[in-house]
């Protein structure tokens, strides 16, 4: 998949924990994740691993929704298929053509 600049029109994980909006902002699309596949979280030396629900888009965004107690951890780092970006959002999440 090439990458693709595209605008975020809705955001799930804001409107769940009252986190500071990112639609109206220009995310990279790095990659599609298929559902149920396991993604490596990074953070400084510690990662560990999670897992999908349903296919995902992995991006890179002017700063990710992770959260490091009530304020965004800015030092996140994503990696699939040695693909890495900070954030996924879901096709509903974004401007798709």
């Amino acid at each position: 998949m090439e990458k693709k600049m595209v605008k975020v029109k809705r955001d799930l994980m804001a409107e769940k924990t009252g986190l500071s909006s990112m639609v109206g902002e220009t995310v990279e699309i790095v990659g599609k994740i298929p559902a149920y596949t396991q993604v490596s979280v990074s953070r400084g030396t510690r990662t560990h691993t999670l897992r999908t629900r349903r296919e995902v888009y992995l991006v890179i965004a002017k700063e990710g929704r992770f959260m490091d107690g009530l304020s965004r951890a800015s030092d996140i780092l994503l990696s699939y298929d040695g693909l890495v970006g900070n954030d996924v959002y879901s096709a509903e999440e974004l401007e798709m053509d």
